[in-house]
């Protein structure tokens, strides 16, 4: 009776371990390749999240940036530079301005001629030089509106106001139209010089 309580227990033993390690072997072979997989999938996904962020915070800064080129865009088009991307257009531009400002002001504009483009102190120079006819006020008005604006920013360089040499005693009392010959420049943004 002794043998068959040891044959029974050796038996259960035996049943335990052959269970045991088919409980490992099930573990091992079986449940450890799902548990790594879901555990790589889940360093995938972490990953994809944070490069989900990174981009979104790209796609942030990308708007911000965007608006802010768009400012910088629509400032040089209406900034304190002369428009145009050659010499001949931005000379245009700048005769158009000066037309534009001393016929405002009250002065006759005859004629406008284009000078020579020069470059100062590494910056580009183009200029105009406008034969005019009109009153001493509206002259200081045409000075005021050329230089006080701010788009573009055009400067007198050179002046000649000549007067009739002699007036009528009837035509004293009113204002004199004198004879002005002006010289205007404006900077142009450029990557080379003309």
């Amino acid at each position: 009776m002794n043998l068959s309580v040891d044959g029974s227990h050796r038996s259960a033993v035996l049943f335990w371990a052959v269970n045991v390690a088919a409980t490992l072997i099930i573990l091992f072979l079986v449940i450890e390749p799902i548990y790594a997989a879901f555990t790589q999938r889940t360093q995938f996904i972490e990953q994809r999240i944070d490069e989900l962020s990174r981009f979104q915070r790209l796609a942030a800064e990308d708007k911000s940036v965007r608006a802010l080129l768009q400012e910088v865009r629509e400032e040089k088009n209406t900034g304190i530079f002369l428009v145009g991307l050659e010499a001949d257009a931005a000379n245009a531009s700048l005769q158009a301005h000066l037309k534009e400002r001393v016929e405002k002001a009250g002065l006759s504009l005859r004629s406008v001629a284009g000078l020579e483009p020069h470059t100062e102190q590494g910056v580009n120079y183009l200029g105009a030089k406008l034969d005019l006819s009109g009153s001493i006020n509206a002259l200081h008005a045409a000075i005021r509106a050329i230089e006080g604006g701010l788009s573009p920013v055009l400067f007198v360089r050179g002046l000649t106001i000549r007067a009739p040499a002699s007036i009528p005693r009837e035509h004293q009392s009113q204002e004199v139209i004198l004879n002005i010959q002006m010289e205007v420049y404006g900077a142009i943004q450029t990557s080379e010089a003309f």
